[in-house]
């Protein structure tokens, strides 16, 4: 028994040894790895011209962001608002189905959900985007969070979110 403790002493620094030389020997350079990663730059938002239009491009475009843009006759329009001191965009979106309304960035999201709410998955998505869901008033409001922006729907159907098609910038 007295004779595996110095055994496992040896080995124990032997393993140390290797380690040490293995940690001198390593070279920072061949470890980068962030060398090749691509990043999308974020700009902050600035102020821009407010504007009211029925072209959903047009609206995509001054928004900065895609949108889902409900079926049939649309009105719209894209506003300066303020979040924790800080630029942020709204985009309000009427349609025969819904009333859709958007903020940018997504972590403005708070100010456009109504507090009052509480949401929950609804299993469903849109535009490839997990749906969230909460009853009010009978009906059910949806919400959508984006990369970019967070959206509240209000189908005027409570079955469904109504038809959606995505604008792009």
């Amino acid at each position: 028994m007295i004779r595996r403790i110095p055994a496992f002493l040896m080995a124990l620094l032997l393993m140390a040894a290797f380690y040490i030389f293995a940690v001198m020997m390593e070279d920072e350079e061949t470890k980068r790895t962030d060398e090749f990663l691509v990043e999308r730059v974020e700009l902050p938002l600035t102020e821009v011209m407010e504007m009211e239009s029925g072209d959903a491009r047009a609206l995509a475009e001054a928004f900065g962001a895609p949108i889902p843009v409900p079926d049939g006759a649309l009105s719209g329009q894209v506003k300066n608002e303020s979040y924790h001191a800080r630029y942020a965009r709204l985009v309000l979106l009427s349609g025969e189905n819904a009333r859709v309304t958007g903020i940018r960035p997504a972590a403005a999201a708070p100010h456009i959900m109504p507090p009052t709410l509480s949401f929950r998955a609804s299993g469903q998505t849109l535009l490839g985007y997990e749906l969230l869901q909460a009853k009010r008033d009978g009906g059910v409001v949806f919400a959508m969070i984006t990369d970019d922006a967070a959206f509240l729907i209000e189908p005027q159907n409570p079955d469904d979110p109504g038809g959606f098609q995505l604008q792009e910038p």
